[in-house]
């Protein structure tokens, strides 16, 4: 018997509890339903209450904890720009930027990036960054012309994320990001949709901010993004032929075939006629592949050259010349030179 408890004694284990634990509100012993809104997004006391909700269903059995103070459905995947709009609304003057902003805004960013959980967000009070787990805070003086309500936080806007993320892209996927943010289309399906920001607004962006760090490699993609780009294979397409110095491209041009039939070249070189078509893997369905043969024919009744890229051509290697270029730069520079 444990020394100092006599005989008759009632012994009382007390378990330590979960800092995160709530107690359950008396008369709210089964959960309540959750209303719609909140079956795939992070799910705070807050939130809870704005439902008409008390806040302890936050700490109910059904639901997960995705960070202290924010959980979510079982099986929900709520985005990491969702949960940093959280973070930030607790934080208090805090701005999301970065990666963070980049993905709420739906720029195109590398892989890797696309898919990162960790939450970036700066400090614009002078108080130091946060320091959590999962979050990169920093401290920044934003201008209001770089920052932007979306819903109740504050996001830096398309132009200035474009200049934050000159400091961790590489130049490709840098300008991949440019010409994702100012794609729009005066032809086709598109024509007419507003892109994310302007060449003009990002040229102004790094132009009031000379000092920023990365802004000179900003300037240097920016001189290579262009207008009608639709995805960063693209990109690379086009960089890859300009680098080693093959056609001189022009992007979101239309062809009329003697049919009558548009065509959309992905790239366009009009002193050899040549149009370069990128065929990801939706090329493959069959009714697909009927338009990309009509497409090719139309090209050709204008006496017009088509040539077609997979993503294997982007990486693999081919002679040309007497040496190895990306197998892309052979097959387009065979076809330029024999139209020219």
């Amino acid at each position: 018997m444990p020394l100092g408890i006599h005989r008759g004694a009632v012994v009382v284990r007390i378990r330590r509890r979960s800092p995160d634990a709530r107690p359950v509100e008396p008369g709210h012993e089964s959960s309540p339903a959750l209303p719609t809104p909140l079956l795939n997004t992070p799910i705070t006391a807050s939130a809870l209450e704005r439902h008409g909700l008390s806040r302890f269903r936050a700490y109910a059995g059904d639901l997960r904890q995705l960070r202290r103070g924010i959980r979510c459905v079982p099986g929900a995947e709520p985005t990491p720009a969702q949960v940093a709009a959280v973070v930030a609304a607790q934080a208090g003057h805090a701005v999301i930027c970065g990666v963070t902003a980049a993905q709420l805004h739906g720029m195109r960013l590398p892989g890797t990036l696309s898919r990162s959980t960790l939450l970036h967000l700066a400090r614009t009070d002078g108080r130091p960054r946060l320091r959590r787990p999962g979050v990169v805070g920093t401290e920044a003086a934003y201008r209001p012309e770089d920052v932007m309500m979306v819903g109740e936080v504050m996001v830096t806007t398309p132009a200035r994320t474009f200049l934050d993320l000159a400091r961790m892209l590489n130049p490709v996927a840098l300008v991949a990001v440019g010409d994702g943010l100012v794609c729009t289309h005066r032809h086709g399906i598109r024509a007419g949709v507003p892109p994310l920001c302007t060449v003009e607004q990002l040229r102004r962006m790094l132009d009031e901010h000379p000092g920023v760090r990365g802004v000179r490699r900003a300037r240097l993609a920016l001189g290579r993004v262009r207008v009608g780009v639709d995805s960063p294979q693209e990109t690379r397409m086009r960089l890859l032929l300009e680098d080693h110095r093959v056609g001189e491209w022009i992007t979101d041009h239309r062809l009329i075939g003697a049919d009558g039939r548009e065509v959309l070249p992905d790239l366009w070189d009009e002193y050899s006629r040549t149009s370069v078509q990128y065929e990801g893997m939706h090329h493959s369905d069959p009714r697909q592949v009927h338009r990309d043969v009509a497409r090719e024919r139309a090209t050709r009744s204008v006496d017009a050259v088509e040539v077609r890229v997979v993503a294997a051509d982007l990486d693999a290697l081919a002679p040309y010349r007497g040496q190895l270029v990306p197998r892309v730069v052979a097959l387009v520079a065979a076809a330029v030179h024999r139209a020219r």
